[in-house]
């Protein structure tokens, strides 16, 4: 018992010893200022992402659409179902482009500056590109 008592010091010294000066260092990491994109409403698991360096390619080619804003009475979220009395366009080519998993779909430009991204089959609100 009594060396394990001295081996148990000798160590806990020992380890003073070697921690002290790692404990008296200061590391400072400085991270580069982040332009940040566009808000964007997450999208649910399992679906497309659209990376934040797509986002302001994809306003572009939705303001250079010139759709006509649509007013809606409805919650536009991902997920919610567009009604029929929606006119929707299709997604331009350049979108899709950019997102192939996109094909085919939809989207509604609104009057609050938001698109939305609609899946045509379900007519559901897959992607909202904030203002």
């Amino acid at each position: 018992m009594k060396r394990f008592g001295k081996t148990l010091t000798a160590s806990l010294i020992a380890g003073s010893l070697l921690a002290g000066p790692a404990i008296a260092q200061t590391v400072i990491v400085e991270e580069a200022p982040q332009t940040l994109p566009a808000p964007v409403e997450a999208a649910p698991s399992g679906s497309v992402v659209i990376t934040t360096e797509q986002v302001p390619e994809i306003r572009r080619v939705f303001v250079e659409s010139a759709p006509e804003p649509v007013a809606v009475d409805f919650d536009v979220v991902t997920g919610a179902v567009v009604p029929d009395t929606v006119t929707v366009q299709p997604l331009p080519q350049p979108v899709v482009e950019l997102v192939p998993q996109y094909e085919g779909y939809n989207y509604v430009a609104l009057q609050d500056g938001r698109y939305a991204i609609v899946e045509p089959a379900s007519s559901e609100v897959v992607y909202v590109l904030a203002n």
